[in-house]
């Protein structure tokens, strides 16, 4: 286990004043769930701070609308008090996940083109400071040098908003003498000046397409030569994002100063799991894995059995994705939306 790992993540859906964005609560849950798995991130589950909007409420005072600033910084605070204890071993990965809604502030002498911030779900247009950055808080512990390696993942729009100023984490300012060997990977959703979309992902229902295509990455579909590294999940999220947008501009930067492994070992062979194929007027469906390979031609309706993996279906009103995790007795229903 990864004893010295610790994540934040937040993840806002129901915003007071914004509109309201579908699977991006989910999407919080499912990183979660990456990080407390074993081949996964390992994390446990005590070292993760879940920051997340409240999914069916509806704010009668939009200013009272969370999470908010405190609320994120309240998670932030609890990893940050390792920079101030001299006995902390400084060792494991910190992880930084954020989605939602999103800007690029730029208020600034030398403006930060290359960064996003999370929009709090208190924000509106003339309160648009109430944001958490990315960088500025990753980078805070980047050189405070509180853990070994900094993975920063945010999924959100990054519209340019010259007339506000990014925030800057609550915490003193600390540099340790060896920051410089920290390692690194930041990934974005998409360019600056450019919209994050959500997308129907079939049987999962809607979610951030970014977030989707991370998470499957992360779950295997990124292996390469028995690793997921920054790189190859850049490879593989890059190219998966095409099966969701067409004309959109969306591309994701990822800033890979090191190329970190993600998950453990490459799992053994697993239980096969009986998956039937949805009902659809075609008849005639096409099953693929993960490589987009066709695998099988199956009738609407048909079972199949198949091993641990990401698969699409094809050949109904709209392509279908869905994954077998391949534990004992596991059954999987694809379901056309």
């Amino acid at each position: 286990m990864a004893e010295h790992d610790f994540a934040v993540i937040v993840g806002i859906g129901n915003y007071g004043m914004f509109q309201r964005l579908p699977g991006v609560v989910e999407a919080a849950r499912e990183f979660e769930e990456w990080l407390v798995w074993r081949e996964g991130g390992d994390v446990p589950k005590s070292s993760i701070k879940l920051v997340i909007s409240p999914e069916n409420r509806t704010w009668r005072n939009p200013a009272s609308a969370q999470p908010t600033v405190d609320n994120v910084d309240a998670a932030f605070r609890v990893a940050a008090r390792r920079a101030f204890d001299r006995k902390s071993p400084r060792l494991g990965r910190l992880y930084i996940y954020l989605v939602g809604h999103g800007i690029s502030p730029t208020l600034s002498a030398v403006p930060n083109l290359e960064d996003a911030a999370l929009l709090m779900a208190n924000a509106d247009e003339a309160t648009a400071g109430l944001h958490v950055p990315g960088q500025p808080y990753a980078n805070w512990f980047r050189n405070a040098k509180a853990f070994e390696e900094i993975v920063l993942f945010m999924d959100c729009c990054r519209d340019n908003r010259p007339e506000v100023a990014p925030r800057l984490p609550p915490f003193p300012r600390r540099v340790h003498p060896d920051a410089n060997a920290v390692r690194y990977t930041y990934a974005y959703s998409t360019q600056f000046f450019v919209k994050s979309y959500v997308r129907s992902v079939g049987s999962s229902g809607s979610r951030p397409v970014f977030s989707f295509a991370l998470l499957e990455g992360l779950k295997g579909a990124a292996r390469r030569e028995g690793k997921i590294t920054a790189s190859t999940l850049r490879a593989y999220v890059n190219n998966r994002l095409s099966d969701f947008l067409q004309a959109e501009a969306q591309c994701p930067v990822f800033s890979i100063q090191s190329d970190l492994e993600f998950g453990g070992r490459e799992p053994a062979t697993s239980a096969m799991a009986d998956v039937r194929m949805p009902v659809v007027p075609a008849g005639q469906l096409e099953l693929l894995d993960s490589k987009l390979e066709v695998i099988a031609r199956l009738e609407s309706g048909a079972s199949i059995k198949l091993p641990r993996g990401f698969y699409k279906v094809s050949g109904g009103p709209e392509p279908l994705y869905f994954e077998v995790r391949g534990y004992a007795g596991e059954q999987v229903k694809v379901r056309s939306t």
